[in-house]
């Protein structure tokens, strides 16, 4: 018997764990997630960096930024938030299939001197805070593999 050894490149899998809320059946958009008046600096130091680097949408305004960012879809928004925020942005969103939706933080992101009880805590007051007091936060871990 032949064993193929190295990398299977018509195979791939892909897993995530957060601890967060699973499809809540809310409208949002960005200022849901980050107030905007912090933002906007913050977005303007960013744009200008990829003015100088690319070349990229001279003319933008913050708004129109903003518009944009949504129409490409949440998860969209929240890894373009991720570039501009930086480390201290750690909301992510997952949707595997693209039918359903995980929101959270991985525990990797709990800060140093935090216990998982105060981390916890913490997420699940940031989900109340974005999506309501009717979510309830926990674990959701998921893993698939494609071909």
């Amino acid at each position: 018997m032949k064993t193929r050894n190295g990398f299977v490149s018509n195979s791939s899998s892909s897993s995530f764990l957060i601890y967060g809320v699973y499809d809540p059946d809310v409208d949002i958009d960005v200022s849901t997630f980050v107030d905007l008046e912090i933002l906007k600096p913050k977005w303007e130091t960013w744009h200008k960096d990829r003015l100088e680097k690319y070349d990229w949408h001279k003319d933008e305004t913050f708004e129109e930024f903003l518009e944009g960012v949504m129409e490409d879809g949440i998860g969209e928004a929240l890894y373009i938030l991720d570039s501009i925020l930086g480390e201290g942005f750690n909301f992510e969103h997952h949707s595997p299939f693209g039918d359903y939706h995980y929101f959270g933080v991985d525990p990797r992101k709990m800060d140093d001197n935090e216990t998982m009880g105060e981390f916890k805590e913490r997420i699940t007051k940031m989900c109340k805070d974005i999506f309501g007091d009717d979510v309830e936060a926990g674990w959701h871990e998921y893993a698939w593999r494609d071909g």
